[in-house]
């Protein structure tokens, strides 16, 4: 299952709702701010971890392109020291891919059209949904 933040009590029973209620009206409020004030002035807050994603996204292609687990919490750009925007991430759970799921396609647009010189999958040795696709493999 989902695992809940360390530092907040697992929700209750009717308390998921409300808190999804929450995050979508704060995620609501946040872009229509960040909306109206690219309309009115025709930029944005300098300064933000925002503006450094918009800029980048806006002038230049990814240097990589990181297909990693969804469940692989760590903030990729910090990982590995790069700057908001020089990495493409490419996340799915349990770091697989296939044609019939989008997540190859997706890749392959970017390797075409942005062409970063490097394509990294990043996996490892105790994600549960490769075990779990290991296991039926095996008994197959």
């Amino acid at each position: 299952g989902e695992r809940a933040p360390a530092f907040e009590a697992p929700l209750q029973e009717g308390e998921h709702a409300k808190k999804s209620s929450e995050v979508l009206l704060q995620l609501a409020k946040g872009n229509n701010a960040f909306c109206e004030q690219l309309r009115t002035t025709g930029t944005y807050r300098a300064g933000t971890q925002v503006d450094k994603f918009v800029e980048s996204f806006l002038k230049l292609p990814p240097k990589a392109i990181v297909l990693s687990c969804s469940k692989f919490d760590a903030p990729l750009d910090a990982l590995f020291g790069a700057q908001t925007g020089e990495l493409c991430s490419v996340r799915v759970l349990g770091n697989t891919c296939g044609r019939a799921d989008g997540i190859v396609g997706s890749i392959e647009y970017e390797l075409s059209s942005d062409q970063p010189p490097v394509l990294l999958v990043l996996g490892n040795s105790m994600n549960e949904a490769v075990q779990a696709a290991v296991r039926a493999a095996m008994r197959a």
